[in-house]
């Protein structure tokens, strides 16, 4: 499968924004500054809604293009207490015992290339829910969406959710029908 030039070439962004929210990881219920940064990108995207701290937890974007199905693409935002170690790298958590140890920055970072890529080229039909969600690992943070009616308030036909995979080979996808990880 070949890859997405203009997903491709926002790949320097897309780290930047990583980057920024790995150095900067707020944690879980307090998970304002990568909220508000990804609440803003979205707006700067021209989604159609943006909703910050839904259920006091999480961001919604939704983008809307022509009729057709409802997907829900997700991923987590928060960081974790967790020190992180000198590594030399310029964007390193400057939080005391606040780190993103599970990729949640990076997972991030490529949810929003993905709906800034779709703002652009409105390569689909029909709406698409960007949710991003802090608590997420331990199951609060999208059960207090749910409980605060994000599916009634925007029903969608499937959900997929994000994850990085260390290990995978770069430029390869693994997708798993089903609950995973849930």
């Amino acid at each position: 499968m070949a890859l997405i030039k203009e997903l491709v070439d926002l790949r320097e962004e897309m780290a930047r924004w990583r980057h920024d929210i790995h150095k900067h990881p707020d944690e879980n219920m307090h998970d304002l500054r990568t909220s508000s940064k990804v609440a803003e990108l979205l707006r700067s995207f021209q989604f159609d809604e943006v909703l910050e701290q839904f259920a006091q937890v999480g961001v919604v974007g939704v983008l809307r293009h022509g009729e057709g199905p409802s997907i829900c693409l997700a991923a987590g935002t928060g960081g974790q207490a967790i020190q992180e170690l000198e590594h030399g790298l310029e964007y390193r958590s400057i939080e005391p015992m606040s780190m993103h140890a599970l990729g949640r920055d990076g997972e991030t970072a490529m949810l929003l290339g993905v709906a800034k890529y779709l703002a652009k080229t409105k390569n689909f039909s029909g709406t698409v829910v960007c949710v991003f969600c802090s608590l997420e690992d331990s199951g609060v943070g999208p059960q207090a969406m749910i409980e605060a009616g994000l599916f009634q308030q925007y029903p969608v036909d499937i959900i997929y959710t994000l994850r990085s995979l260390p290990g995978l080979e770069v430029g390869k996808v693994a997708l798993m029908p089903g609950t995973v990880m849930a």
